[in-house]
């Protein structure tokens, strides 16, 4: 006797199907993102300083925008200003450490400086000389051993430096934290609102029609 409860396995096409139509679905949704995204970014530009890479900001945005995929202007703008906000956080990242950077050679001419003299034959001063000896090393592959080993001759470590680079600048580099902290704390709350947004429309499309309830008395 056949067994009434044997299972059929389904076709293999149907899965393909099903999975084909979430692919074409994705592909939809990416092609509807950047079609708003081109449509937005003629109201709305994004300043790069001097020296930032547009095409690093515009990767950056594609996987936003892939990780959000936008559906609507709301969204879209909402999802520009995420992009916009997560740029300016690495940005001022970047900053602080160029500020530090900048801190930490001019510790490092100084104490260099107490360290080489000066250099009649071409006039120049301590200062200058060790300004030339640091830009040098910092030309060369080994040029960190060079530096250390001159720090070594003078009882000084690149550690101190460093330290004494942060303490000279610190006010300046609370401020940057601070403005990380900010644009951090920006993204944070655009993402709660994009979330927020589209929850909100998500409900309204697929909330049931209203029904109407009647009682009706029961009769014995």
């Amino acid at each position: 006797m056949p067994d009434q409860f044997a299972l059929v396995p389904a076709p293999a096409r149907d899965g393909g199907r099903a999975r084909r139509s979430e692919n074409d679905s994705a592909r939809s949704a990416r092609r509807r993102s950047a079609a708003l995204l081109r449509k937005v970014s003629e109201f709305f530009s994004t300043l790069l300083l001097p020296g930032e890479s547009e095409r690093h900001y515009e990767e950056l945005q594609k996987l936003i925008f892939r990780a959000l995929e936008p559906d609507d202007v709301i969204e879209t703008i909402w999802a520009k200003d995420i992009a916009d906000a997560v740029f300016e956080s690495e940005r001022l990242k970047r900053l602080k450490l160029q500020f530090i950077e900048s801190a930490r050679r001019t510790c490092l001419k100084e104490a260099i400086s107490k360290i080489v003299g000066g250099d009649p034959l071409d006039g120049l001063s301590p200062s200058k000389v060790a300004e030339r000896f640091v830009n040098e090393a910092m030309q060369e592959a080994s040029g960190d051993a060079r530096i250390r080993d001159k720090l070594s001759q003078g009882g000084f470590h690149p550690d101190g430096i460093l330290a004494e680079a942060y303490g000279k600048k610190l006010p300046g580099i609370e401020s940057f934290e601070r403005l990380i902290v900010g644009a951090d704390r920006k993204r944070d709350g655009l993402i709660r609102q994009f979330d927020e947004y589209r929850n909100r429309r998500v409900g309204r499309r697929h909330s049931p029609p209203d029904i109407e309830l009647h009682a009706e008395p029961v009769r014995g």
